[in-house]
């Protein structure tokens, strides 16, 4: 039986994929600090354990007694403005992390190191984001780890000859979200009791390629499974639309019957913030057959359910 170890798997995605995960056979080892004080899943197949990837003493320990066969490593800081405003802890855990994680697994040979980067790497002036020709400059503090990751692990790569799948992952949303993105945080400030919400905002124009959690689970689990034919692959995990802040509160007004009133907060408008960015899928689609599940107004929905 194939041994996963997935880093930060009690996380966001890292939860989603487990639970997808279960339905094959694998033995799961999941690593994870519980920063946000998530609980791990329990079941048979799942052997859990609570580690931050910057202590290498530890990790080096557990990857020896494991020997996993695939590492899916999504243990980060992602916030943004904890980025920003704390640069050297994602540093720290983003790029020294994951120099710890490749060095602890640099004698084993894998079947495949699939690793969650970011559609934040791409220009900000590109218009759909392709893999293989559009320009990379990231422009906050997380991209610029993630753009790190990849040179790192395509280093990591040629040292050890093992093969690796980078998923540039766009804007995720979904049920039981513990890093407080924006539609937690719409949802925090309003009140359904209420015919009238005014809320605190940053810039809501600003466009973003939203992708449900558990279609990017069902993704990272099919290229988990995927039979690599090349040495290296880059995917898109996008679902190539562009919705606004303003749409997102459209659809929240709409099924709570309240009107939302915002009010611009410049605290809360980010210093770097690319206006729009829309992700091509074609290589999704092609390589693993990507058909999302879930549209924007389904995941909101399933948010609002969870938090009012």
């Amino acid at each position: 039986m194939k041994k996963i170890l997935i880093t930060g798997g009690a996380g966001f995605i890292g939860k989603e994929l487990t639970k997808s995960l279960l339905n094959y056979n694998y033995n799961l080892f999941i690593l994870d600090k519980l920063v946000f004080k998530q609980r791990f899943i329990n079941n048979k197949k799942i052997k859990n354990y609570k580690i931050d990837i910057v202590n290498k003493v530890k990790l080096n320990h557990l990857i020896k007694k494991i020997k996993p066969n695939i590492v899916v490593h999504l243990a980060a800081v992602h916030n943004i403005p904890v980025c920003e405003k704390d640069r050297q802890l994602a540093q720290l855990t983003n790029i020294i992390g994951t120099e710890n994680l490749l060095k602890a697994i640099e004698t084993i040979k894998l079947d495949k190191f699939v690793h969650a980067s970011t559609g934040g790497v791409y220009s900000w002036k590109s218009k759909i984001l392709h893999e293989e020709t559009s320009i990379l400059h990231p422009g906050d503090n997380y991209s610029l780890t993630k753009y790190s990751n990849e040179k790192q692990i395509s280093f990591w790569s040629e040292k050890t000859s093992n093969k690796y799948v980078i998923a540039r992952i766009f804007n995720t949303i979904g049920p039981n979200d513990p890093n407080g993105h924006i539609i937690p945080d719409i949802l925090d400030q309003i009140d359904k009791n209420k015919r009238i919400n005014k809320i605190f905002l940053g810039n809501i124009l600003a466009k973003r390629d939203y992708v449900d959690v558990r279609d990017v689970a069902n993704s990272l689990t099919k290229i988990i499974r995927l039979k690599l034919s090349k040495k290296s692959e880059i995917i898109n995990i996008s679902n190539q639309s562009n919705y606004s802040i303003k749409d997102i509160l459209k659809i929240i007004s709409q099924e709570l019957r309240t009107v939302i009133k915002v009010k611009i907060d410049k605290k809360r408008i980010r210093k770097f913030d690319r206006p729009h960015q829309i992700g091509s899928n074609r290589k999704l689609i092609n390589i693993v057959g990507y058909k999302p599940k879930y549209k924007l107004k389904h995941s909101i929905i399933n948010v609002i359910k969870e938090i009012i």
